[in-house]
């Protein structure tokens, strides 16, 4: 993928975080997280290959969380499930 093509996704993954952060106005001080991808078909993806970065970044511009370090995300879970009807990632804090 061209890096003006993955920034303007990043971005864009970012401002969705940010926004349904917003909703929710709930704030955390420790949190574990758990982001779940979907994918339409089922065709075998990788966990790891999940990118989970603006939406974290997402979150702490919506001061839902006050960093994305250690201090703050005790743990960070990645799952993939298949056969969805559309793709989207969900995210559980706990």
């Amino acid at each position: 993928m061209h890096y003006r093509t993955r920034g303007q996704h990043k971005k864009e993954m970012q401002e969705i975080a940010h926004y349904m952060a917003l909703q929710n106005k709930k704030k955390f001080d420790k949190v574990r997280l758990i982001f779940t991808a979907y994918y339409k078909g089922n065709r075998k993806h990788d966990p790891d290959n999940l990118y989970v970065k603006p939406f974290l970044d997402g979150l702490v511009q919506a001061g839902m969380i006050k960093d994305d370090s250690n201090l703050y995300v005790q743990s960070v879970t990645l799952k993939v499930e298949t056969g969805a009807k559309s793709d989207y990632v969900t995210i559980e804090i706990l």
